[in-house]
Parts: C-alpha cells; sequence; structure tokens
C-alpha cells in the first residue's frame, strides 16, 4: 500500500481497524461495527465490519479432535506449539539450504531460538515429551510498530510430511487477488472463503504485548477461528494447490493472511528442495 498520508489518517480514526486502497483508488475502511464513515477529508470511503482483529492462537482450553492429537509424522495443518505456549497450527514444511524446517507464526514458535516445539500444543495435552521441533529462526514482534511478517521456522527432530492435512501438497506461490477462492486447514478444522483485498494495513491486538500495525495484509472473509494461527490459505486451480498467505490473525468478521511470497523472501525459505 502507498505511504498515503490518508492511511494512516484513517487508521488513527475511532473504531477502524484497517484499510485497504484498491488499485482502482477505491478505499475500503474496516471498523469495529460501532463506527461508520462514508468519508474522511472529503475523501469517499466504503466501510466494512471487521470487528477487532487479533492474533488467533488458542486462548481457551477446548475438547480433543483429530488434529490436537499426536501426528506422526508432523504435518501442516495440526496443533502444535511452543513450550509455555497455548494452541496454534503447524502451518507446512519448507526448505532452507536443502534441510526441512517448519513454517509457522511467531507468537505460535514463540520467541527465541531453541525454544521446544509440541505436537500437539500445550492446550492439547502436549508436554515435554511431545517435543517435535526447536525454534530455528522467527521475526519478533513489537507492540506499536509497523511490521510485515509474523512468521517463525523450527527445525524438526521427527520425520515431517509434505502434506497439508485435508488439502494436499502445494505446488507453487500465487499472488491473492480480490473474491479468489482460499481454504484452509489448521488446528480449527478445514474451511473455505474468499478474498476481500489484497493490499491493508490492520491494527491487530496479540494478549500480553499489544497492538502491532501490519502492511500489505490479505484480508479473507472468516474462515478460522483460534487455535488457527500458522495455518496456510490456499488456492486451487486446475487441480493445483497454490500457496497464498500465512494465517495469522483475524475476527468474527475477517481472517487476516501475510501474502506468503513476502514470508518466503523474509525468512529465506523455499517450497521445495
Amino acid at each position: 500500500m502507498p505511504e498515503d498520508p490518508i492511511v494512516k489518517q484513517i487508521l488513527a480514526l475511532p473504531g477502524v481497524s484497517g484499510v485497504d486502497i484498491g488499485k482502482d483508488g477505491q478505499i475500503l475502511v474496516f471498523t469495529d461495527g460501532d463506527h461508520y464513515y462514508s468519508q474522511v477529508g472529503g475523501v469517499k470511503v466504503t466501510c466494512l465490519k471487521a470487528g477487532k482483529p487479533r492474533s488467533l492462537e488458542m486462548r481457551m482450553n477446548t475438547d480433543a479432535s483429530l488434529r490436537k492429537t499426536t501426528w506422526r509424522p508432523i504435518a501442516g495443518g495440526v496443533s502444535g506449539a511452543c513450550l509455555g505456549n497455548t494452541a496454534g497450527t503447524l502451518g507446512m514444511r519448507v526448505f532452507k539450504n536443502g534441510e526441512p524446517l517448519m513454517l509457522s507464526n511467531t507468537h505460535i514458535f514463540g520467541e527465541e531460538r531453541g525454544l521446544p516445539i509440541l505436537q500437539p500444543s500445550p492446550f492439547d495435552g502436549g508436554t515435554e515429551r511431545d517435543e517435535v521441533m526447536t525454534n530455528y529462526d522467527f521475526v519478533p514482534l513489537v507492540a506499536d510498530t509497523e511490521q510485515e511478517v509474523d512468521a517463525a521456522l523450527a527445525v524438526p527432530h521427527v520425520a515431517v510430511s509434505e502434506n497439508i492435512i485435508d488439502i494436499g501438497i502445494p505446488q507453487d506461490v500465487v499472488k491473492a487477488s480480490p473474491l479468489m477462492s482460499i481454504e484452509h486447514s489448521g488446528r480449527d478444522g478445514y474451511t473455505k472463503g474468499r478474498v476481500i483485498s489484497t493490499n491493508g494495513m490492520f491494527k491487530v491486538f496479540y494478549e500480553g504485548k499489544g497492538e502491532v500495525i501490519f502492511k500489505e495484509v490479505i484480508v479473507a472473509t472468516a474462515m478460522a477461528k483460534p487455535g488457527a494461527s500458522g495455518s496456510i490459505g490456499i488456492h486451487t486451480n486446475n487441480g493445483t494447490k497454490s500457496a497464498v498467505g500465512l494465517l495469522f490473525a483475524g475476527s468474527n468478521f475477517v481472517t487476516l493472511y501475510i501474502p506468503m511470497e513476502k514470508v518466503l523472501k523474509r525468512m529465506g525459505v523455499t517450497l521445495e528442495n
């Protein structure tokens, strides 16, 4: 998104959680639903309800399901998080310098190299005996700053499947476009949705940290629940499974993804060896 002064002006308005300016110049303003704006500074805007997006780690325990049990080899789309965390999702296998790694979010794998990663997550019964990986790299999350990526990598100590359960194997990466169909497989299950916009700037709340502002966010329809953080948004076209983005936050009204090409570049990894 261009560093247009109106973007930050809108983002600072009461009840506004996100802004996106389309290629056609249309300005989408995402609000908590209690505030509505038809124009800002004399400029016409379109208002959409987004609630108050926040990181989607699990914040309360739930009944167990297959995705929350032990998976060996570990796979994308199942429960996993660092020791001392609550619960999140293992995203997918990626490669760095020929070595396999697992991709998820910083707020799922933690901000300490070497930190044990458990499968299943602690909230799903995972203990130190369920350590399957250790934190390899992460992008620090700093409150009240602008960031582009919430991503982390872990080194596996057990076999890793290339599969994302209920989806299959991502074969390449594709850029999101409005109305694109998207699906995800995470600790919260399998769901489908559509892309609303592709270049948003959003305020996202993190428990114990505060608000972090993210740039160039993909906004999709509501298709995720707490525990989905770390899962991969996939688009299927003529049988080809393409990674669109890394799910990291949402609300009852929208789901937020970081563009996958940006994640891979920032973390220095590839889909294939």
